[in-house]
């Protein structure tokens, strides 16, 4: 059903592109384009992905007409960019609460989805771009609400990134040398 749906991530990505785009240009006409594409993307992201309700992005999908209302972290893309629309302080300390949930329901990484479908990007495992993307938006949201238990997310999802990486590293046979 991958052909159905419009991913956020894919969305808040290329609203950062366009808006780079803008800004990179010289052509005034080209710069004027890029910049109505981005405020078009913004706003059809805010219309078709956003769910106020959740205070949280997701993949549309077509076949149901609805939004896949499913945490993966994908969703934190447009907070990683800046791809969203302009919400309240208030709003911004709730966009991290699935975030959340899911740290404190699994002792590892954030997992690409929630279902163990035995596929290599499936619970239980992670990619490890989105744990960096994930980072980086609980940074910037930090950066608006200055919420300390975000930093306490930020530290437990560092440290348990490092821990995964360290020991699927050394199962592997990796070895420092002297020990």
């Amino acid at each position: 059903n991958n052909d159905n749906i419009v991913p956020v991530d894919l969305n808040a990505l290329m609203w950062n592109m366009e808006s780079t785009l803008s800004q990179w240009h010289t052509s005034s006409r080209k710069k004027k384009y890029y910049k109505r594409q981005a405020a078009k993307r913004i706003t059809a992201m805010k219309e078709v992905l956003w769910d106020e309700e959740d205070v949280s992005f997701y993949d549309y999908n077509m076949t149901s007409n609805g939004l896949n209302r499913e945490f993966t972290p994908a969703t934190l893309y447009p907070f990683w960019l800046g791809a969203h629309h302009r919400l309240s302080k208030e709003q911004m300390g709730q966009v991290l609460a699935q975030t959340k949930h899911w740290l404190e329901a699994y002792p590892g990484i954030l997992t690409t989805s929630v279902y163990n479908t035995s596929q290599q990007w499936d619970f239980p495992n992670g990619w490890p771009p989105l744990q960096y993307i994930a980072l980086r938006a609980m940074l910037n949201v930090y950066d608006v609400t200055k919420d300390s238990s975000i930093t306490d997310m930020i530290h437990a999802l560092a440290d348990r990134y490092l821990a995964s990486a360290f020991c699927s590293w050394y199962e592997t046979g990796g070895s420092v040398p002297g020990i």
